[in-house]
């Protein structure tokens, strides 16, 4: 009878020790794995060594009931290849009760568990600035040099993308836009290898007047994302530009859209139709002075900026800012993550933004747009000089390999 009643004791606490501390196990074991194998795939466009490597640290930080030493490498597999990471591990974990009932032969159960990472698909527009001044540096630079880390960024791409899950897309914008390839995957026609001879077709505009239009830009890449972008693809929006914003302006500025938006204010004698792209803004000793053919020469004092120009500028500033602001929020709302790039090279600043800036007196120019941009969607912000080709194209090569990435099935 005593036997009988030690038995019923150890089978008891097999059922309510062993078994769940068994699956307790398995759910903590399974966690790890899950870490592990999402924390080395990141890893993977450095090599598979790192990617397991980084899947081990991750593993050993997570304890498991019933092990006091957690994790140690000799529990771990793993199967990797350049674009997935597999995560197996095993551990015996000792038994309270179930080693007394197989006279010291079930002294441990095995506890495993696997799980496979692999990236998660992407859909990326590349939104260029070719405005006229990215060819200010001569020998077509620095449109050129974009264009060559643009394409680095799509051979990247299509270098990890072995599950064809990966899609990009490519706008230009100046004063206007134009959606020069849309999304694009490897097995859409022309594949990846027409998005590249895309990019390398793109021109600087060679039109006149101030031309950068942030607004119509990300407007014209957020409307394809809203049309063809996929529901379980992480989106997202690599926005380059080398100077800072100018356009859109209220109605009420409208031919003067066609030149300078801003002569608007600037003009005393409001012309109309205004004068094409014939006034510059040249500075004296402490003066400004803006010079036009057809029109006196006119010093902009202080005074004349408090009085005639200053709610001018406020007011076109609003305008862009409300308008722009207004597609950065879109592209949050719609889950759209927007990276900027600025190659702006401080010493070539125009005359003209100069001029500006002392208009609009203590409200910042292009109001921090990028920073806002990317700050708002979860995005990064970049700077390059304009003449730096080779940090250019690291940005490009860090962002494409900046991967998403997703559990799957295992094996």
């Amino acid at each position: 009878m005593a036997i009988a009643t030690i038995m019923f004791g150890m089978m008891t606490g097999v059922l309510f020790v062993d078994v769940p501390l068994y699956f307790n196990t398995y759910r903590q074991l399974q966690t790890v794995v899950d870490a592990a194998a999402l924390a080395g795939a990141a890893r993977l466009p450095e090599g598979e060594s790192q990617a397991e490597a980084e899947a081990l640290r991750v593993a050993k930080l997570n304890p498991l009931q019933g092990l006091e030493d957690g994790i140690e490498p000799n529990d771990l597999t793993f199967q990797s290849d350049s674009q997935s990471l597999t995560v197996t591990a095993s551990v015996d974990v000792p038994t309270v009760f179930g080693r007394y009932l197989c006279n010291g032969q079930c002294m441990y159960f095995p506890v495993s568990a696997s799980a496979k990472a692999l990236p998660a698909a992407r859909d990326t527009i590349l939104v260029i600035d070719n405005s006229s001044s990215m060819t200010d540096l001569g020998n077509n630079r620095p449109m050129r040099d974009v264009k060559d880390a643009a394409e680095l960024y799509v051979d990247e791409v299509e270098d990890f993308d072995s599950q064809s899950v990966d899609r990009i897309g490519v706008v230009t914008f100046n004063r206007t836009a134009s959606e020069r390839i849309q999304l694009t995957g490897k097995n859409d026609p022309g594949g990846f290898g027409a998005v590249k001879n895309e990019i390398q077709t793109i021109s600087a505009y060679s039109g006149s007047g101030w031309n950068t239009n942030y607004y119509i830009g990300l407007k014209t890449a957020l409307d394809e994302m809203e049309q063809r972008g996929r529901q379980n693809a992480n989106k997202h929006i690599i926005f380059l530009t080398d100077g800072e914003p100018n356009l859109p302006g209220p109605t009420a500025y409208a031919a003067y859209d066609q030149y300078n938006p801003l002569d608007f204010c600037l003009d005393p004698l409001h012309a109309s139709p205004p004068v094409q792209n014939a006034c510059y803004y040249v500075r004296h000793g402490r003066n400004w002075y803006r010079v036009c053919p057809k029109l006196p020469s006119e010093q902009i004092t202080d005074n004349m900026i408090g009085q005639q120009y200053h709610q001018c500028g406020l007011d076109y500033v609003d305008y862009m800012d409300s308008m722009t602001h207004g597609q950065i929020q879109r592209a949050k709302a719609l889950g759209v993550k927007i990276t900027t790039i600025n190659i702006d090279d401080p010493s070539n600043s125009s005359s003209s933004h100069a001029i500006i800036q002392r208009l609009i007196k203590d409200r910042e120019w292009d109001s921090g747009y990028l920073v806002y941009a990317s700050s708002e969607t979860n995005g990064k912000s970049y700077e390059a000089a304009a003449y730096d080709a080779t940090t250019m194209a690291t940005i490009y090569e860090n962002i494409a390999n900046d991967i998403h990435i997703k559990l799957v099935k295992a094996d």
